[in-house]
This record gives C-alpha cells, sequence and structure tokens, in this order.
C-alpha cells in the first residue's frame, strides 16, 4: 500500500511524467479542488453582490461569474474530483495493477488541467454572460472572445471526460482480479457506482461537444442551427440530453462513497447490498428519459410532457431504495460517530431535501409555477451540496490511505458543523424566495427581497470558513498528522469482514494495458497541456486567422508525433524492450477481445456524436417544415448525387481493402498486407479529396438555411472522422517501414481496421438520410409532411 503519494509533486519532473493511478488520482483531486475554490470565489463575489452591497461587479462580470460557476461545478469539479478518488481506490478494489492504458490516463489528466486554465482565462480575454446552460441567442448573438473561450473550454473538458471514462471501463471488464467477479454481490459499490457513472459519461458528453461545435459555426460562420431558419428549441434538447444525466453523473459517484463509508461506520454488511448495486444501473438507465422536464414550459406536447414527468417520477425510486437500504444499515448497528460517518449523514439527510423538491418539480403544474425562480435554485444546490459533503467524507475516509496519517477529528467536526449551518442558511431562504416568485440570474432586485437575500449571504460566511477549516486540516496532517497505526487498515474493516480494497494484486502476464506499465513519461502532460493550444488552434482557423491556427495546431501534433516515434518506432524505448522480451506463450494468455472491447466504446461515443447530427437535422427539417410548409426550403441548391455516388465507391472499397489487409496480417502475409495497407490509405485519401471537389463545386454554404447547415456539419464530421483513419493508417505504415509491425501489435492493426469500417458504416447512413432524402420519402409515403 503507497503512503508516499504527497512527496511526488516536490519534483516537478516527477509530477510531469507520472503515469501510476495513485499519483493521478491525487493530481485530480488537487486539481478539481482548485476549480472548487475558484467556483466558490464566484458564488461569494455574487452573493455579495446580491446580498445588499450593489456594484461590486459589473453586470457582465456577474452573468459571467454566474456561466463560470455553473460550469466549473458541473463539469470542472465534481466529476473530476471523484475520477481523482476513482483513480485511487477502484484498481485497488479490484485487485487491479493500474488503470488499463495508464499513459492515457495520465493524458486525460493533463487534457482536464488545461481545460481548466482554458475556462477561466475567459475572464481575462472577455466575458461569457450566459449563463451556465448557454443559451441561445445569447451565446451567438454576443460578440465577445469570452464566450468563444468558455465553449472550446467544454467541448476539451468533455473529450478528456469520455476519453477517461473508456478508460475506467476497459480496467473493470479486464484488469479486475480474477476474484473479484462481476456480479452484484461481489464487485464493490462504489464500483457499480462509478461503472453506471462511466456509462452516463460516455452516451451523454458527446451531444454536449457537438452541440458547442454548433454553437461556434453559427457564431462565426453563419451557419443556422438555433437561429434564422433554425430552431431555438433544439439546444435545450441537446444541452438537457447531457445536463440531466450529468446530475446522476454527479451523484452516483457520491452513492457509490456512501455505500462503502456507512456499513464500515455502522459496523455491520450493509442491508440489501444487491438491491443497492442494482440501483445504481437502473439510476442511470432512467436518467437518460427524464430531460424533458427542463423543458416543461416550452411548446412540447403535454402528452410528452406527462410521459417525462412520469419518468422523472420514476428515476426517485431507485434513489429511494438507496436511501431506504442506507438507514436500515444504521439502525442497530454500533455507529463510529467520527469525520467520514457525520458527513455521509449529512448528505443522507440534505439530499432527502433536494430529492423531495425535486419530486415537486417533476409535477408539471408547480413546476409551471416556480420554473425560472430561486425554488429551482434552491432545489439544485441542495442536491449538489450533499454530494460535495459526500466527497470530503471519502476524502476522509481514503485520507489514511493516502497519506499514512491520521487527520483531526476536531478540525474536521468544526468543518461539518460550519458546512451544515452555512449551507442550510444559504439555500433554504431560495426555497421562500422562489414561492415569492424572484426569478433567477438576475443581478439586482426589487427591495421587498432584501431579508431573505441578506439572510442568506450571511450564512455564506459559514460556508467560506467551514471549507477553510478543512483546507487548515487536510493541510495540516499532510504534514504533522499522527501516523496510522494499522496503515494496511486503518478503520477495521477486514477485521469485520469489508476490507477497503481486494487483498489480492492482478497477476496476468499481458493484457491491454501492458504495453503501458507505469514508467515516468512526460509527453503525456506535454500533449495534454497543449490540448487547449490545439483548441484555440481551431477556433483561430475558424475566424479566419490561418497563421496562428496552423502554428498553435502544429504546436499540438509535433509532440504528438514525436511521443508516437519515441514508443512505437525506436528500438531504445522501454516498449520496445519491452516487447522484445515478449513470448509468444504469453501473447496467446492475451484477452484477445481486448482491442476489439476498447474501440467498440470508442466508437461508440463516435455514434453518439453522429447520432446527434443526425436528430439535430431531423428535428430542424420537421421545424422548418412545420413553419413554412416546403422542403428543401426556397432557393437552395440542392448537391448533385451523381458525383457522390462515385466518390462513394472508392470510400466503400477501402473497407474492403483494409478488412483482407487484417486478414493478411493474421496469416504472416506481410507483403500482401502492405500493398492492402497502401490501397487502402490510397483510395481513403482519393474519397477526401473528392469531398474537397465536391464542397467547391457544390455552390452551396454552410449559411445557406438549415439544409447548407446540417449538410456541412454531417458531411464535414464525416470527413474529420476519415482523417483520423488515414491518420491511423499512417501510424501503421510507419510503423511497417521500421519494421515494428508485428505479431505482437496485431491489437493496432484490428483497431484500425474496426473503426475504419465504422467510417464506411456511418457515410450509409449520410448517403441515405442528407443525399439520398430517405426519411423524405419514408415520410412521403405514409402521408406525413417532411
Amino acid at each position: 500500500m503507497e503512503h508516499e503519494n504527497f512527496k511526488f509533486y516536490k519534483n516537478w519532473r516527477t509530477l510531469l511524467s507520472t503515469t501510476h493511478h495513485t499519483e493521478i488520482g491525487i493530481l485530480y483531486l488537487w486539481t478539481a479542488f482548485i476549480n472548487f475554490l475558484m467556483a466558490g470565489a464566484s458564488a461569494s463575489i455574487m452573493r455579495l453582490q446580491l446580498g445588499g452591497l450593489t456594484d461590486i461587479v459589473t453586470p457582465d462580470t456577474y452573468y459571467s461569474l454566474v456561466t463560470l460557476h455553473g460550469l466549473a461545478m458541473l463539469l470542472f469539479f465534481v466529476p473530476p474530483a471523484f475520477t481523482g478518488l476513482a483513480n485511487y481506490v477502484l484498481p485497488k478494489m479490484i485487485g487491479a495493477p493500474d488503470l488499463y492504458w495508464p499513459k492515457i490516463n495520465a493524458l486525460a489528466f493533463w487534457m482536464f488541467a488545461s481545460a481548466s486554465v482554458l475556462l477561466w482565462s475567459s475572464l481575462l480575454v472577455g466575458h461569457a454572460p450566459l449563463g451556465w446552460t448557454l443559451y441561445p441567442p445569447n451565446s451567438i448573438i454576443i460578440n465577445d472572445p469570452g464566450v468563444d473561450i468558455v465553449i472550446l473550454a467544454v467541448v476539451l473538458v468533455g473529450i478528456s471526460t469520455v476519453i477517461s471514462a473508456i478508460n475506467f471501463l476497459m480496467t473493470i471488464l479486464r484488469l479486475r482480479h480474477p476474484s473479484v467477479e462481476f456480479k452484484l454481490s461481489t464487485l464493490p459499490l462504489f464500483v457499480w457506482a462509478f461503472l453506471a457513472t462511466i456509462l452516463l459519461m460516455i452516451v451523454a458528453l458527446p451531444p454536449l461537444a457537438i452541440g458547442g461545435i454548433m454553437l461556434v459555426l453559427e457564431r462565426h460562420w453563419g451557419a443556422q442551427f438555433f437561429m434564422g431558419t433554425g430552431d431555438s428549441l433544439l439546444w435545450p434538447h441537446i444541452f438537457w440530453f447531457f445536463g440531466h444525466p450529468e446530475v446522476y453523473i454527479l451523484v452516483l459517484p457520491a452513492f457509490g462513497v456512501i455505500s462503502e463509508v456507512i456499513p464500515r461506520m455502522a459496523r455491520k454488511p450493509l442491508y440489501g447490498r444487491r438491491a443497492v448495486a442494482l440501483s445504481s444501473i437502473l439510476i442511470a438507465f432512467i436518467s437518460y428519459f427524464v430531460w424533458v422536464h427542463h423543458m416543461f414550459t416550452t411548446p412540447t406536447s403535454l402528452v410528452i410532457n406527462i410521459i417525462f414527468m412520469v419518468t422523472t417520477v420514476a428515476v426517485a425510486v431507485p434513489t429511494g431504495i438507496k436511501v431506504f437500504n442506507w438507514v436500515a444499515t444504521l439502525y442497530g448497528g454500533r455507529i463510529r460517530v467520527c469525520s467520514p460517518m457525520v458527513f455521509s449523514l449529512a448528505f443522507v439527510g440534505i439530499f432527502i431535501i433536494g430529492g423531495i423538491t425535486g419530486v415537486w418539480l417533476a409535477w408539471i403544474p408547480f413546476n409551471y409555477a416556480v420554473h425560472g425562480t430561486y425554488f429551482v435554485l434552491a432545489h439544485f444546490h441542495f442536491v449538489v451540496w450533499p454530494i460535495v459533503f459526500a466527497f470530503i467524507g471519502g476524502i476522509y475516509y481514503y485520507f489514511p490511505y493516502m497519506a499514512g496519517k491520521m487527520f483531526s477529528e476536531k478540525l474536521s467536526k468544526v468543518s461539518f458543523v460550519l458546512l451544515v449551518i452555512g449551507v442550510l442558511g444559504t439555500y433554504l431562504p431560495w426555497i421562500q424566495l422562489g414561492l415569492l416568485g424572484m426569478p433567477r440570474r438576475y443581478y439586482s432586485y426589487p427591495s421587498e427581497y432584501d431579508f431573505w437575500q441578506q439572510i442568506s449571504t450571511i450564512f455564506t460566511f459559514f460556508i467560506v470558513a467551514g471549507i477553510l477549516v478543512f483546507i487548515i486540516d487536510i493541510l495540516r496532517s499532510i504534514r504533522n498528522g499522527k501516523p496510522v497505526a494499522n496503515k494496511e487498515d486503518p478503520w477495521g474493516g477486514a477485521k469485520l469482514g469489508m476490507p477497503d480494497f481486494a487483498p489480492v494484486k492482478h497477476e496476468i502476464a499481458l493484457n491491454g494495458s501492458a504495453f503501458e506499465y507505469h514508467y515516468p513519461h512526460p509527453y503525456p502532460a506535454i500533449v495534454g497541456l497543449l490540448s487547449s493550444v490545439a483548441t484555440i488552434g481551431g477556433y483561430f482557423l475558424v475566424i479566419g486567422n490561418y497563421a496562428f491556427g496552423f502554428i498553435a495546431i502544429a504546436a499540438f501534433l509535433i509532440p504528438l508525433v514525436y511521443w508516437f516515434a519515441k514508443d512505437y518506432l525506436s528500438s531504445f524505448s522501454k516498449l520496445a524492450r519491452y516487447l522484445a522480451e515478449l513470448s509468444l506463450e504469453k501473447l496467446e494468455r492475451a484477452k484477445r477481445s481486448d482491442a476489439l472491447i476498447g474501440t467498440l466504446w470508442f466508437i461508440f461515443s463516435e455514434a453518439m456524436i453522429f447520432g446527434t447530427a443526425f436528430i439535430a437535422y431531423f428535428f430542424l427539417r420537421a421545424s422548418y417544415v412545420a413553419r413554412f410548409g416546403t422542403w428543401p426550403p426556397a432557393g437552395v441548391h440542392l448537391v448533385e448525387t451523381f458525383p457522390v455516388l462515385i466518390n462513394s465507391i472508392f470510400l466503400f472499397t477501402s473497407g474492403f481493402t483494409m478488412h483482407f489487409a487484417y486478414l493478411s496480417f493474421l496469416k504472416g502475409n506481410i507483403r500482401r498486407f502492405k500493398i492492402l495497407l497502401y490501397t487502402t490509405f490510397v483510395l481513403g485519401s482519393i474519397f477526401i479529396a473528392g469531398q474537397v471537389i465536391e464542397y467547391i463545386n457544390s455552390g452551396l454554404s454552410i449559411s445557406d438555411t438549415i439544409y447548407g447547415s446540417t449538410f456541412y456539419l454531417i458531411t464535414g464530421l464525416h470527413g474529420f472522422h476519415v482523417i483520423i483513419g488515414l491518420v491511423f493508417m499512417a501510424a501503421l505504415i510507419a510503423m511497417l517501414i521500421k519494421g515494428f509491425l508485428s505479431l505482437e501489435r496485431k491489437a493496432m492493426v484490428e483497431s484500425a481496421t474496426i473503426y475504419w469500417h465504422f467510417v464506411d458504416i456511418v457515410w450509409v447512413f449520410v448517403l441515405a438520410i442528407v443525399y439520398f432524402n430517405l426519411a423524405g420519402v419514408i415520410a412521403s409515403y405514409c402521408g406525413i409532411p417532411f
């Protein structure tokens, strides 16, 4: 068990090159907590403004702080904070040596850190007075670079989160020790909760990323997705399809922490363990079908609203199962009233307030009455603050493992008392303000709301004091804390038959991460930190500053290519030496489906991006026909289909050549593999060239109504993915030329083949929907105007 985890940061080289899951976990925790402090400082400034100290900041700054506070808490604090905790504890819980891809784990962290810097830098370059939901028209018509920076930071952190989620998923599925079975009764409850969280991340975050790209295209290239011939209702659907599962992305890991802490502090097994594990999966599943309750006041069918009202209430059932079983576990237990326990109890008590107010909001008439008021704000803060309590409780529980020292029970309980008083005193008045009808997101307000606003502001100081005491306690304990008596079992859970971690280590000689084992490696940090530079480079290209754009992207690509060359094209790399010692006997023990599973989950996340684009096309087209009665829009030149069919032959042929190349590789026929791989690369390049020629000759602009906008969005997305596939093939060609592509690396060839087939399949849908109007033909046959 590691107890020196806080020392690696004292050396910059070690800090930037670590790939060990415990150290990456601690980096996540520190960085997420910095975002929490920044978000808290933003909230404190807003609260002082609302508490009667007028004109502390300008209206633009105030509304920018609203944007940053909400996004930072929801995307840059809670998910990465629990990702950090999971980095530390999850591999130990399942007997894994590390995450499945340690270097990719490090890359995901540094991308998150880079996105965090990008988010807060928006205050330096301008304002983003949008609100954290980024609703049009403000997110489109406000001409300020701060808006673009915020949107790009959201897209980048979404990419980082999905990469991390797939890594965790592969860890749970493929790196568990054989004794840790994938069963409701054996897999730790935190792992079940985090698995449900992972599945939500992979599904919910890609639509937000493509939505952000659509906003940028409309802001700078005149696309019409949300304004003009577009429909402003499209953004709420995209955002809340992400936004409500995001609530459970926040709370499910907290449920997992509470499910681990309560039975050990009650000193008895958790009541209804299987039900608690299953409820996490049920919550994740149901949460995909509740987003419309955020849109009850929009022009949405009453039938649809009622359906989503029912699903919103239904999600409370598996949540209630958890609460009931936690309370049943406490009954008759020998409760240990220490800091992890009191924070867990605070989570349960305050979360019940958030849950009850949420059920009220699911009732359509009540939702109409309080929509957009402080009641909604109160509900949401009574959901998020319990999550913070669970996080702090989890930090206190696992702190002895991280530091090998104990925290101060006295200081931790002072922090607890201050935070509970502060949270209740700050947010209960908001319920009253909401019932009085005070709208949210206002910089100033009528005097009749003064009393409750001032009460809320006063109690905010208790929250600030509680967080300061927590920080002091942690820093003091790291430096001068009392050494833990039993470093392997500081809470005595093993004596009760409930060890915190699996008492085993993974012993499989080769698995998907064997190539990745955590020797120091600086390039994940370099590439991850430069990811925001590449993001800004893409922004420069969009606004027409090509010189800066290409320089910024090159600054990202050069170390990325060097990283690849260092690891995969050099006989002196540690990876090459590892492969040289690899025997075919060890190779045969590998799980052959690992590359397939990892690639398929990545493709699934990409499919969510294309799915969002296709659904946007259907939604906008149906909306346009409903408003204007015709399709295609008047005056728009439709793209010719014959040249596209000719170009498609090259792409579909490349799918066959790639598949036969893979089969040749498996048979050891490297000469045939080389010929077919080169052929595939050439055919794919011809397809891209043909698409560029089509764009030039089409006479269609991205600003030509929703037809042009959706055409370029969908075909451009597909073209970008074809280019990614070509880059993948170029990497294989480079390895082939250097003599480093052998059966030991067949996973790379398999992954490239699967990905290329995905590109082919997506193009079938693009042809049918965008070029040949299949949906319109079917709708016409059914007598539906479309």
